[in-house]
């Protein structure tokens, strides 16, 4: 909501957003208090998605950042989901995060895929919907490392297949 509208001129701009009954209230709030309250919802929505996707989190110190920076150019609309609030919005920012993750030779060349595999993983035991998703790498494996404290370096290519149902995954090599 940080616009350049709303920081030159807050009461109309906060007035546009809603029903003329309760512009007029919105209006009258502090920009201040409105512009922190933005913050703490933002913060707010990473830690449900970092909660969501720990093991990304660790291996990928800048998906934080990555998040931001594309909720601030996506803001949610409200919805209604059986999802829990980190997996819903892990799933709805989860394209642009791969697609920055694997265009960035920075990060780990997995990096991307793991992201999509917590997600979806999650998104499958939270409202029981399938899902799949095919990787480069066994990220089933890097995983497994991850949790016993290991940091995996260059997998080798390894396409896998993964089918998310419910609380199981379903693992099938790619050839």
């Amino acid at each position: 909501m940080r616009s350049n509208a709303y920081v030159k001129a807050p009461a109309p701009t906060l007035a546009r957003l809603a029903a003329p009954e309760v512009g007029g209230a919105l209006g009258a709030l502090d920009a201040a208090a409105v512009l922190r309250y933005a913050r703490g919802l933002r913060h707010k929505r990473w830690d449900d998605v970092r909660a969501t996707v720990p093991l990304s989190t660790r291996i990928s110190p800048t998906l934080g950042a990555r998040y931001q920076a594309w909720l601030a150019a996506h803001p949610p609309a409200a919805q209604d989901t059986v999802l829990p609030p980190g997996a819903a919005e892990a799933l709805r920012a989860l394209p642009a995060l791969t697609h920055d993750l694997a265009d960035d030779p920075g990060e780990a060349s997995w990096a991307a895929d793991l992201l999509a595999f917590e997600t979806l993983r999650a998104c499958a035991r939270a409202d029981g919907q399938p899902r799949t998703l095919h990787t480069q790498v066994a990220v089933h494996q890097l995983v497994d490392e991850l949790h016993a404290g290991l940091l995996p370096v260059d997998p080798p290519r390894d396409p896998h297949r993964y089918a998310f149902e419910g609380a199981s995954v379903r693992v099938s090599r790619r050839t």
